[in-house]
């Protein structure tokens, strides 16, 4: 859902208000030279914000916007802007002050109103976008004592930041019950992670260097500890920007592991061949969580799954149960746009090949880049390799409208090499009709995948790859511009084939 509401003056953002409550006040500016649009990451229903649910806030010509929030709780914001974001820890009915300057790049947030400087502390807070950067850092770790040791320490030394200015009354006690409950999550987190990435390396092939054939009994335990010690299904804690990391890792990882169910790549192969893998996933959930998280979770959950452009029809069944579930859910107005182009792809998928849409002969037989441009000889080829899974592959899609004209134009051929495996093949045809890609196409065997890590040169192969081929089949640009770069590859292209 995204709201444009322009005022003379400022720019004002409403969420549920009516006149008896009392609102929340933001007031920001922008400073740079091209001013622009700003995202907010909102807190729905008092819990963590979550980057697909957020909404556009237009300025005004000085940059300067408005945002009102009725939250019952103290809650954390996200506001972001040409890569760069602040985030407010905001109570219920107070009014803050920020400026966001786009021409710095260091120091480029300033705050003022209630709890200024703590809010300045949260955001220099140096936390990667995943908690599994952070638990990483304890790989090399091999007893859990010290592991917790470790964290323990990292968060002593992060509260006593707070600590100190709340005894001097620089912070309210509102603003400081919401920080320690946001390190604790974060740190549990973490200290969840840090247990399952162990537990994980028993899982890998017995060749993989970093195989383990036993998870240690001290990481096992510091796994039970922790979730005992800080309850995922609290309240307290889903306001926190980890909470849905570390409902993830109780639900998906641990209880998996305590309910004897490792991760079974033949089971989830069957669950999604019969559309019930996000179904069966999403069934964990609810049996360890409820209440708003539980909504939440699925909200998101659903949302990130579908964001991945993988299409899977069983998004549709969790997400018209989630609709039936929570028919007057505010996240739904976030989810039906992404989930409506899976609805759209499996109705194309049903639909014939146009006659635009062509597939190398044998292609099963065909072992070398070599042999696929044979039948291509006399005119001049551009190679779009790719697959279902690559997001930035699919990406360039949308530039292809563009780039088809220009070749045809040109009269070069394009050819479409996908290194998709087996399993994936359905889903490849799918893709061909969804995304109208016109042209020639093939589905790597073995040998012709190797044969393209060869000519790559490195002995691995990293997608989108594209290469531009002349009338005489010679590969002339082994690594050409993206789509995407418009003016630039159409100039490469007439460069080397001389059009």
């Amino acid at each position: 859902m995204k709201i444009h509401l322009a005022l003379v003056g400022l720019i004002f953002i409403i969420f549920g208000c009516n006149e008896n409550n009392v609102l929340t006040v933001i007031n920001g500016k922008l400073i740079g030279s091209d001013l622009e649009d700003v995202y907010l990451y909102k807190p729905i229903n008092d819990i963590s914000y979550y980057w697909g649910f957020a909404d556009t806030v237009k300025c005004n010509a000085s940059g300067e916007f408005q945002i009102q929030l009725e939250n019952k709780e103290t809650v954390i914001i996200k506001i972001y802007s040409s890569k760069k974001a602040c985030e407010l820890i905001v109570e219920p009915g107070k009014e803050y002050n920020f400026t966001l300057d786009l021409t710095k790049e260091e120091d480029f947030i300033s705050v003022t109103g209630p709890n200024s400087e703590g809010q300045h502390i949260y955001n220099a807070l140096e936390r990667p976008w995943s908690i599994e950067f952070d638990a990483e850092k304890y790989a090399k770790d091999t007893i859990a004592n010290v592991v917790q040791e470790k964290i323990a320490q990292r968060k002593l030394v992060e509260l006593s930041k707070y600590d100190s200015l709340y005894d001097m009354g620089g912070i309210t006690e509102g603003f400081m019950d919401f920080v320690k409950k946001d390190i604790d999550c974060y740190y549990a987190s973490i200290t969840a992670c840090v247990a399952f990435l162990k537990y994980a390396k028993t899982r890998y092939p017995k060749e993989h260097p970093e195989y383990e054939e036993s998870f240690p009994e001290d990481f096992e335990q510091m796994w039970d500890d922790i979730f005992l010690e800080y309850p995922v299904d609290s309240d307290q804690y889903i306001a926190s920007p980890a909470w849905y990391e570390y409902a993830q890792n109780y639900v998906h990882s641990y209880m998996d592991y305590k309910n004897k169910k490792p991760g079974d790549r033949d089971l989830y192969m069957k669950l999604r061949e019969n559309n019930a893998y996000y179904s069966y996933r999403l069934g964990s959930a609810e049996s360890y969580l409820m209440g708003k998280g539980l909504e939440f979770y699925r909200a998101q959950y659903i949302y990130y799954e579908a964001y991945q452009k993988q299409y899977e029809k069983g998004l549709i069944t969790v997400y018209d149960q989630f609709a039936i579930d929570y028919p007057k859910s505010e996240y739904i107005a976030y989810l039906e746009p992404v989930i409506q182009p899976v609805r759209d792809f499996h109705l194309i998928s049903e639909i014939d090949f146009p006659e635009t849409v062509s597939f190398v002969e044998n292609y099963e037989n065909a072992n070398s880049l070599a042999e696929i441009l044979s039948s291509f000889k006399g005119k001049p080829v551009f190679i779009d390799v790719w697959a279902t899974w690559c997001g930035p592959c699919i990406r360039e899609f949308k530039y292809n409208p563009a780039l088809k004209k220009f070749l045809k134009e040109n009269d070069v051929e394009v050819l479409y090499i996908s290194i998709d495996k087996d399993d994936y093949e359905e889903k490849w045809e799918q893709m061909i009709k969804y995304y109208d890609l016109k042209g020639a196409h093939i589905r790597a065997n073995t040998q012709l995948s190797d044969d393209l890590k060869r000519v790559y040169r490195n002995g691995s192969l990293a997608i989108p790859w594209y290469l531009i081929i002349d009338s005489s089949g010679n590969i002339v640009v082994e690594h050409a511009k993206m789509p995407s770069s418009k003016e630039e590859l159409y100039k490469q292209i007439k460069g080397v084939l001389n059009i």
